[in-house]
């Protein structure tokens, strides 16, 4: 079998719909399976031709769930999105505040929060260690 591209150029452009996952809380803006997290509204379609990836028309139907664009010929096509960076105010940290005379360990909860380093300050501001 070869594995070459059939790139006919159609009559006119094909209009074709692309599903995406946002199950269980449809309507939430966020592309489900994704990590790191991707908005609805950062998608693009994108056709590869001649070695170049090339934005596409498109129209995102997010009650839907779906991508619709127009297409010049079946090859190689692409739904792709943005990733996007929650703000700090979506990591959850317990137990706040941390006594070390009373508690074991902080536990951090984030989406998002998979290496780096935890900066521990001092009522007074200052840094009392990097973990």
């Amino acid at each position: 079998m070869d594995n070459n591209l059939i790139k006919e150029i159609l009559n006119k452009p094909a209009i074709i719909k692309i599903p995406y996952p946002d199950e269980p809380k449809p309507g939430d803006g966020w592309i489900d399976n994704t990590f790191p997290k991707i908005k609805e509204e950062s998608l693009k379609v994108y056709l590869f031709d001649n070695d170049n990836w090339i934005p596409l028309e498109f129209e995102v139907k997010p009650e839907l769930n779906i991508v619709i664009a127009k297409v010049p010929h079946f090859s190689n096509i692409t739904l792709a999105g943005s990733v996007t960076i929650p703000p700090p105010n979506l990591v959850i940290v317990y137990p706040n505040p941390f006594n070390k005379e009373r508690h074991e360990y902080i536990t951090f909860l984030s989406e998002i929060l998979t290496s780096g380093a935890t900066l521990v300050y001092k009522a007074t501001k200052s840094l009392m260690s990097k973990v």
